[in-house]
């Protein structure tokens, strides 16, 4: 994947060249790319790789056992909560795009420039964390060759669109490359480990963390709306506007009880505090 992002840099900058960007225009608009939105895009992915970490010996640890079942359980599992903590992030970084970048940036013609790209980006957090999670568990499940052949198609999907969407949309067409090139490496590596595992229910599994995250991404877009006009400091309206949205999201997950206290001790809580959680009807 560390190649796929180096290709930006030699696809980028030679095909804004091509459709008539100056020099200075071409840097400006791949720097606010890499410089505003791309580092962004990566923050929500420190939340992912404990899972992926996680998951693997003990998924081997079952197969080697011969314990299919709580293998499959295991990979279900880590594939939801992946799902739960990526889709808010997702919808949440690409709906306030720019009152995010305006709370950490001060310039606004650089926050104007990387606003779209870094909302059409945002979108591409919740495949990579099936990505991450899926190429894990398909190593613990012995296909250590299968992930590589579909990052190289994931690769040529990105390099296709990213070249010959520049040509006719310009700079957005890289996050959109970003995003389907993610997009195919996930659906690839799903229906392989779907077979390796005995199959697993897309549906089931996307279920709650949509549930969960769509009333959270419309609370945050219109509390950061109302706040803004009240409040004098956008910076404070934001802020606060992503606290009204995880209080929303915490709600629905205990509404819809999708993380139980197996789930939260996976993740590395106390089995203590995970307890008291589920008093709190937090944790089902």
């Amino acid at each position: 994947m560390t190649l796929a992002s180096s290709l930006d840099l030699f696809l980028v900058m030679r095909t804004l060249r091509k459709i008539g960007y100056s020099v200075a225009e071409a840097n400006a608009a791949f720097g606010n790319y890499t410089a505003l939105a791309v580092p962004l895009f990566n923050m929500p992915t420190v939340l992912i790789l404990p899972i992926a970490y996680s998951v693997s010996p003990f998924v081997r640890g079952a197969l080697t056992r011969k314990d299919t079942i709580c293998a499959q359980k295991a990979a279900f599992r880590a594939l939801s909560l992946a799902s739960l903590l990526a889709l808010p992030a997702s919808f949440g970084l690409s709906l306030l795009s720019k009152p995010i970048l305006s709370l950490l940036f001060s310039s606004e013609e650089s926050v104007a420039m990387a606003t779209p790209l870094l909302a059409v980006l945002a979108l591409s957090v919740f495949p990579l964390a099936l990505l991450t999670v899926t190429n894990s568990l398909l190593q613990a499940y012995g296909k250590l060759w299968f992930p590589i052949f579909a990052i190289g198609v994931g690769i040529f999907t990105k390099c296709a669109v990213s070249y010959f969407g520049m040509l006719r949309f310009g700079m957005i067409a890289t996050p959109v490359g970003t995003f389907l090139c993610y997009t195919v490496v996930a659906a690839l590596n799903l229906g392989y480990l779907a077979r390796s595992c005995g199959g697993i229910s897309l549906g089931k599994l996307l279920v709650k963390p949509f549930l969960a995250s769509l009333p959270m991404a419309v609370a945050s877009l219109f509390a950061n709306r109302l706040l803004s006009n009240v409040l004098p400091y956008e910076a404070l309206a934001t802020l606060l506007a992503i606290a009204a949205g995880v209080l929303v999201f915490l709600l629905m997950v205990s509404c819809l009880k999708a993380v139980t206290l197996e789930d939260a001790i996976s993740l590395g809580l106390s089995e203590k505090l995970a307890k008291k959680l589920q008093k709190l009807h937090i944790l089902s």
